[in-house]
């Protein structure tokens, strides 16, 4: 009779639990019920390790009833005045709790139980999740229409979503805020940056004091990362025959980049590192010394539960680690512009643009090459004139800093594409330092010397050109003469001796079998690689 009593407690708690329907804060806030509102969206501590957090709905699309999740976590050590951070996932179509659980949030889920995490963002700020696209994790809509397809609409439903946040949480409008995002959201916070900065009148004012931005791996221009046989190449994941089994893919993809053509070079890309991936029996591209990564998903087991489901107020909304429908349908934005709104955000706030060093998705070389040919803003100049400088932690090594005119570049050691989980210590001590403007450590005895950042070149070899042929001060302009003479003398008796080699090669090539590979010369994969 006990079992019986039991299991039927059991089941009408479920059956409960499973009819409560999704709180929709933008109901209360229109009625200016937002103290109920703030009331209403307090979650259970008990749950979640005794934090205190809220969740809900923010509806950002009335027309097609589209509604962002979002989950807020006070810091630790909460004061008024303590910095808050909004953190999006990348994807596009990822959910932000992915962050939350995996990367810098106060607790992970392991070994089947909820567990403090160590090495957090939120002992000492305040994090803001959004299941950003609408259709992304918890968030929801009712109508395929609802599903966004650029940055302009992505930026105002972030804007609208959290006008709304604030006035439920007015204290926060004082409170230093910074924009954060991983991979894709590259894209999204620019964007939004942009609408903070200009402020959407039609909207309403948004009255928050931004002081910064914060780009993990960014995915910000393909152009710049497109060449990824290279990049495998270098990475000796594959050799030069595996080059060439790729470049049919490879050079259909950048004949896509180039003909602006979103549709086929998203497509391309994908089959291209899927093949490169086959080839060098590499797992997944986020870190190249990681063979599985399946436990990124392990900790939507919990939010299945019915009682953690109600806590959230989600109700019997379905959440999606990653949708699909998300990522298809930002098709038309793969191959957006998003330059003109990085460089207008680093006119007004500083940024962090943090990397992986072991990240194939976004790889850090080209992303820092394009970097420092193509953004142009007001402080370009500082930053490119700034010394690379070793960031020393734990007494070794963690990482190199570059930092000047509101920008400051970091490459992490180890790291892969999830910058925070692979190196949790690492980066919760870089996101500090850079939110209270200190400069990160360097090592024992280290020397910052001018010799060893010389004037930056547009072009790599076109500085080693200059410097080949620069002479020093004090040399007449006779012995200038001189050198130059015998330079070009030395350089026709190479020449000649090329020419020479070359033809006794061919006459040997003729008189033995066809080569077996059909072999590419490593230093035309060198020189495409920027």
């Amino acid at each position: 009779m006990q079992v019986f009593i039991g299991l039927f407690l059991i089941i009408s708690l479920t059956s409960i639990l499973a009819s409560t329907p999704a709180l929709i804060l933008t109901r209360l806030i229109k009625k200016n019920l937002t103290d109920q509102a703030r009331k209403l969206s307090a979650v259970n501590p008990t749950l979640f390790l005794n934090r205190t957090t809220y969740s809900g709905y923010l509806t950002v699309d009335e027309k097609h009833n589209s509604n962002l999740f979002f989950w807020y976590i006070e810091a630790e050590n909460h004061r008024p005045d303590t910095p808050w951070i909004l953190w999006l996932q990348g994807g596009p179509g990822a959910s932000s709790l992915a962050g939350l659980f995996d990367e810098i949030g106060p607790f992970e889920y392991a070994d089947s139980k909820l567990k403090a995490r160590k090495w957090t963002w939120a002992k000492d700020h305040s994090l803001l999740f959004i299941d950003n696209p609408v259709g992304t994790g918890f968030s929801f809509t009712d109508s395929p229409k609802g599903f966004i397809q650029d940055m302009a609409t992505c930026s105002t439903h972030l804007y609208v979503a959290l006008r709304q946040f604030l006035m439920v949480f007015p204290e926060l409008r004082k409170a230093p805020f910074y924009l954060a995002g991983e991979s894709y959201a590259g894209r999204y916070i620019p964007a939004l940056g942009v609408k903070i900065l200009e402020q959407d009148r039609s909207i309403g004012i948004l009255d928050v004091n931004l002081q910064g931005i914060i780009l993990g791996n960014p995915v910000l221009s393909r152009e710049s990362i497109a060449d990824y046989s290279s990049i495998y190449f270098q990475w000796g994941l594959v050799d030069s025959q595996g080059v060439l089994a790729v470049k049919p893919l490879q050079d259909a993809y950048n004949k896509a980049l180039k003909n602006d053509d979103s549709d086929k070079a998203m497509l391309l890309r994908e089959e291209l590192l899927t093949r490169l991936d086959d080839i060098s029996m590499q797992q997944q591209t986020f870190n190249i010394l990681s063979d599985n990564i399946s436990h990124l998903d392990e900790f939507t087991v919990y939010l299945r539960q019915p009682i953690v489901r109600q806590a959230l107020h989600v109700g019997d909304i379905k959440f999606n680690f990653f949708n699909s429908t998300v990522h298809k349908s930002l098709t038309p934005d793969f191959l957006s512009e998003i330059k003109s709104k990085v460089e207008m955000m680093l006119n007004h706030y500083k940024m962090l643009i943090y990397c992986g060093q072991m990240d194939l998705t976004a790889p850090c070389v080209p992303n820092a090459q394009a970097r420092r040919r193509h953004w142009h803003w007001n402080y370009r100049d500082q930053f490119l004139n700034a010394s690379r400088k070793p960031w020393w932690f734990n007494n070794k090594v963690a990482g190199y800093v570059k930092s000047g005119g509101y920008l400051t570049e970091v490459l992490v050691r180890g790291a892969g594409h999830l910058v925070p989980m692979d190196k949790p210590a690492e980066t919760t001590e870089l996101i500090s330092y850079f939110i209270r403007g200190l400069d990160m450590k360097l090592p024992p005895n280290y020397q910052v010397l001018a010799q060893d950042t010389p004037p930056y070149v547009n072009d790599e070899f076109e500085g080693i050109s200059k410097t080949i042929y620069e002479f020093p001060e004090g040399h007449s302009s006779s012995g200038t003469k001189v050198a130059m003479v015998i330079s070009v003398v030395l350089n026709v008796l190479l020449v000649l001796g090329i020419v020479c080699g070359v033809v006794y090669a061919l006459r040997w090539k003729r008189r033995n079998e066809t080569y077996m590979y059909n072999t590419m010369e490593e230093n035309n994969i060198v020189s495409t690689m920027f």
